[in-house]
């Protein structure tokens, strides 16, 4: 067994079986990129939410709330790229306990609030911080 390695390695990564692993008091942070029939999606006119729970669906309650930053300018490599990011204070002791968790990210158009773009879930293990 390694060290920080990922519990399946064949299984994408964020997913159940393959999680996004961070240690307690760590940044965590990853890049989406969004695509339209094959190509780069134009995210400008879109904002970010993310909340961390506990589980899935809306009973849960939200225990952190995600930066997510649609990159600017959306031309180029930027285009369709969105950086989320969970800041070290957040996922310190004791805000967050160890555990495993979820999250989804959804981009709104700024134009009508119920056009929607939201990826699958995603599965957050956050390992307890042994040094205080």
């Amino acid at each position: 067994m390694s060290c920080c390695g990922s519990p399946n390695s064949d299984a994408a990564q964020g997913s159940a079986s393959n999680p996004f692993v961070v240690r307690q008091g760590s940044t965590f942070e990853f890049t989406l990129r969004f695509f339209r029939n094959g190509s780069p999606r134009d995210l400008s006119d879109r904002t970010g939410t993310a909340h961390l729970r506990a589980s899935p669906g809306l009973g849960g309650t939200a225990l952190a709330e995600f930066d997510v930053t649609i990159r600017d300018p959306q031309t180029g490599s930027g285009r369709g790229r969105v950086d989320v990011r969970l800041g070290a204070t957040v996922t310190a002791y004791p805000q967050i306990a160890a555990g495993d968790y979820v999250f989804d990210v959804e981009l709104t158009l700024d134009a009508d609030p119920d056009d929607v773009i939201a990826t699958d879930t995603f599965y957050l293990r956050l390992l307890p911080e042994v040094t205080l």
